[in-house]
């Protein structure tokens, strides 16, 4: 149960870090470009890489970044 809990708990961190990566590039329209996924999913990675997470997160994580997509 505490491991389905901490996993939705970083789902929606993710979700936060994707989102507000999203919001600065969009708030900047004089240099806005469309979003390069590669850069905000290097950015996920770089978060996961940080922490120490499970592998049931890394698939949640994964199954996210496609649906960004």
């Amino acid at each position: 149960m505490d491991r389905q809990k901490a996993i939705a708990k970083m789902k929606k961190k993710l979700e936060k870090m994707f989102a507000k990566r999203l919001k600065q590039r969009e708030a900047n329209k004089k240099t806005f470009t469309p979003p390069r996924y590669d850069d905000v999913f290097f950015e996920g990675l770089a978060y996961l890489d940080s922490i120490d997470s499970p592998p049931e997160f890394d698939k949640v994580v994964n199954e996210k970044f496609w649906e960004l997509i």
